[in-house]
């Protein structure tokens, strides 16, 4: 009976700090002036897509149910990436890598990771990236705009459509018999951040049946596909910021996820730092008030505020444990990857990833869960 991967794992989340200043919970500072100690500016990026990526239109035609999708262009025939996915990409492993409240609201968590109830709880990714309050009205400050913004998502000439019509398998949530403690279990999940595998190989077209239950697309963004979009921005913490360019600089050979279908291998993306635009803000000041250029930072000084933020996860009663784990995530695996749903194969007992170390250059990582919805 021969063994396979399932695509996705948990990322366990260590016991959170409320006041720590850097990846606690905090009040966050207003946009009406420039403060002290931060960074502001823009940096432009680079998205190389290493496996064909599922970004599509909204729209969708049904044929007995069966649902079918067509990849979003522009007036030449580009793909279109809306810059919300790049957001929620960002985001999802900034929440990670500094150990933030879920940015999602789950029932079935701990206190201290849940999503914020006021403006006073928010974590780092909820500075970073926004907030919006569960209670809605009633509240003084039911939201924050949040510290960066993404620019439109640009096609360079690289990018293309495969107009290939893909029928994707069905992507089902996991089943009571399946469950294994340690790695994929109901005891694991309250605690931990789901996340996928990326695969070694291409995602294969196996074209199978077309239900109501499974979902087509006429067209996916193709592997190799490069775009460029601009991240704008204001008041971020030098720590933060850092953090931010960990996920912009990872080594060669680790990816983050965009998109669709990730539990099939879509969506592996790699970003890169095409130039930057930033200053901290006491240089800001000072160049407003003598009108004198301003001294952007260059690649020296980047990689130093990485390194702020890689010293001040060390410095965290969880050191850089969830770094190891999240890089782990971040490497393609060369294994047969699929759910448990075809017969005489069985799930390896996939060993807890902080049991377990990953081969290391220098960066980390981690993994999560399934899901009833396609992904």
């Amino acid at each position: 009976m021969s063994k396979f991967l399932n695509p996705y794992n948990f990322i366990r989340c260590p016991p959170r700090t409320p006041g720590d200043k850097n990846f606690g919970d905090n009040r966050p500072l207003g946009h009406e002036r420039l403060h002290p100690n931060r960074v502001s500016g823009t940096v432009d990026v680079r998205i190389e897509a290493r496996t064909p990526l599922l970004v599509p239109d909204s729209e969708y035609e049904a044929d007995n149910n069966h649902i079918t999708k067509k990849v979003r262009v522009d007036d030449k025939g580009y793909p279109l990436i809306p810059p919300s996915s790049v957001k929620g990409a960002l985001r999802s492993a900034f929440e990670i890598i500094t150990n933030s409240r879920m940015g999602v609201p789950r029932q079935k968590t701990r206190e201290d990771l849940r999503h914020a109830k006021n403006i006073d709880q928010l974590s780092a990714a909820d500075h970073v990236f926004g907030w919006v309050s569960d209670s809605g009205r009633g509240q003084k400050h039911s939201s924050w705009a949040g510290q960066i913004s993404i620019g439109p998502v640009t096609a360079l000439d690289s990018a293309r459509v495969e107009a290939e019509v893909r029928t994707l398998s069905e992507l089902l949530s996991p089943q009571p018999r399946n469950m294994k403690k340690g790695w994929y279990g109901d005891k694991e999940a309250p605690t931990s951040r789901k996340v996928y595998h990326h695969h070694e190989s291409q995602p294969a077209n196996e074209k199978p049946k077309q239900t109501k239950t499974n979902q087509s697309f006429t067209g996916t963004v193709a592997a190799g596909s490069s775009f460029k979009f601009r991240i704008s921005l204001r008041n971020v913490s030098e720590v933060h910021f850092g953090a931010l360019l960990y996920l912009l600089t990872l080594d060669d050979g680790y990816y983050l996820h965009l998109g669709g279908a990730k539990p099939l291998g879509y969506g592996s993306i790699r970003l890169e730092v095409a130039g930057s635009q930033v200053a901290t803000n006491s240089q800001w000041q000072h160049s407003f008030e003598e009108l004198t250029p301003i001294t952007y930072a260059n690649n020296e000084a980047l990689h130093m505020f990485r390194g702020k933020f890689e010293s001040a996860v060390k410095a965290t009663h969880w050191g850089d444990k969830v770094l190891l784990q999240f890089k782990a995530a971040a490497k393609p695996y060369a294994e047969e990857i699929h759910y448990p749903d075809r017969k005489g194969h069985e799930p390896k007992n996939l060993p807890r990833l902080s049991d377990s170390p990953p081969v290391l250059t220098s960066r980390g990582g981690e993994h999560g869960s399934g899901n009833r919805k396609q992904h």
